[in-house]
């Protein structure tokens, strides 16, 4: 690559990285909240077999060893019981995806220029909010990293054909998988892009040990990872309209919960959002000769959308915008087909000021927000209180039975504490004041 090309990229890459960490720059302020302190203090293990352990199944926990036990270990023991520096790597992982996005897309577009500004919706995408900042829902971010790698290397074997590009792929999925079992979609993408009648036979064949691999991922969670009677996991077909749309709405940028926003906000929202969907309307009028043409190419990232994260659209108590992470990128390549360039141009930096607003607004609506502002104030105060347990006993006294369930569920009974005083034997006692 000669040195200015290499210069001008830099410099692109920059800049969508600046723009990323303007819009999220708020998320830097997450605390350890729920499910945070659980992996906290089983990830405090001391020796080799120990941390071997760590790999492990558990008893009505997903398995995602890698991305949780292995994620949370690792950062304790290099920065102790500091939420930032996991919000800064989880941002760094988010910036890895948005350059892999990048280079996928610009291979199917085949125009570097389209695919830079495909990189920049990605990347600010409000879509990205849970993921960014919850601590724990990093492990999408780092499965997604393993995802999309996995799939470029595929790319690459189709291409180059070098055999090493097929373990790349493998090692990788096998990587995804550990991370998040959300992953095991992959090769559905693959066959989606990749094969036909020619080589059908050839590709089904090399796809056989990533199959074998959903298989063992599959069988563990359904052996020890699903809660009894969880509600969470429930499927029901009919409601498949409804959350694909609500998908939708979240990949053109509309925040979850906009209703509980202030006024100002949701009229500039709305208003932001309205325009993007008279700029596709424009463009397709515009482009329509270009987009009859590109029917085949539309009709599989179509399918990208639908197929990949295809099981989210029945799980009606699981609606998270990230999960459509693994579609936003189908659903992109149809913008970018869509529209002609300078409208696309138009679309990114409308894009850019609606996630500026709608990630303004999740700030102050959303339930992790509040729940992480809970657990700040609330460790706080009750170390300050308590500064060096007499007995293995500490009482929390809260204002209201509304706030003490809250802290029940944010501090997952006794974990917090157990973390926060390294005291495993340490319970706690949640109290109404009277």
């Amino acid at each position: 690559m000669p040195k200015e090309k290499t210069l001008a990229t830099i410099i692109k890459f920059s800049l969508i990285a600046i723009c990323s960490l303007f819009i999220f720059r708020q998320i830097f302020t997450a605390y350890f909240f729920m499910d945070d302190f659980y992996f906290l203090r089983v990830s405090q293990v001391n020796d080799l077999k120990g941390f071997i352990n760590l790999f492990l199944p558990t008893r009505y926990v997903t398995y995602r060893p890698l991305s949780t036990f292995v994620y949370f270990f690792i950062f304790q023991k290099i920065f102790g019981l500091n939420p930032l520096p996991y919000s800064i790597f989880g941002f760094f992982i988010h910036l890895a995806n948005s350059w892999l996005i990048y280079k996928i897309a610009s291979r199917f577009l085949r125009n570097s220029s389209v695919a830079w500004w495909i990189a920049l919706i990605y990347v600010v995408s409000p879509l990205h909010f849970v993921g960014l900042y919850s601590i724990i829902s990093s492990n999408f971010l780092i499965g997604f990293l393993f995802f999309l790698l996995s799939f470029w290397f595929w790319s690459e074997l189709e291409t180059k054909s070098k055999k090493m590009y097929y373990y790349f792929s493998l090692g990788c999925f096998i990587l995804a998988l550990l991370s998040s079992e959300i992953m095991m979609t992959l090769p559905i993408l693959i066959l989606l892009l990749y094969v036909n009648k020619k080589n059908f036979i050839n590709k089904s064949i090399k796809l056989i040990p990533f199959y074998c691999l959903i298989v063992i991922i599959f069988l563990i969670n359904y052996s020890y990872g699903v809660p009894p009677k969880s509600l969470d996991f429930k499927v029901k077909l009919d409601v498949f309209p409804s959350i694909f749309r609500w998908y939708i709405l979240r990949a053109f940028g509309l925040p979850e919960g906009i209703r509980n926003g202030y006024s100002s906000e949701q009229k500039i929202i709305y208003i932001l959002f309205s325009l993007l969907l008279l700029i596709i309307v424009i463009g397709i009028w515009k482009n329509k000769q270009q987009i009859i043409n590109s029917w085949g190419k539309l009709f599989k990232y179509l399918l990208w959308m639908i197929l990949v994260p295809f099981p989210f659209y029945f799980m009606f108590n699981h609606l998270n915008p990230i999960y459509f992470s693994l579609g936003l990128l189908g659903f992109l390549l149809i913008i970018a087909i869509i529209l002609p360039l300078r409208f696309l141009r138009i679309y990114s930096l409308i894009f850019v000021c609606l996630s500026f607003f709608s990630i303004r607004l999740l700030m102050h609506t959303h339930w992790t927000v509040k729940r992480s502002n809970l657990s700040q104030f609330w460790l706080k105060k009750v170390m300050q209180a308590n500064p060096r347990p007499i007995n293995e006993t500490i009482i929390i006294n809260a204002p209201d039975e509304e706030t003490k369930e809250e802290l029940i569920n944010n501090f997952q009974d006794d974990e917090a504490l157990k973390v926060f005083y390294h005291n495993h034997n340490l319970k706690t006692i949640y109290k109404v004041s009277k």
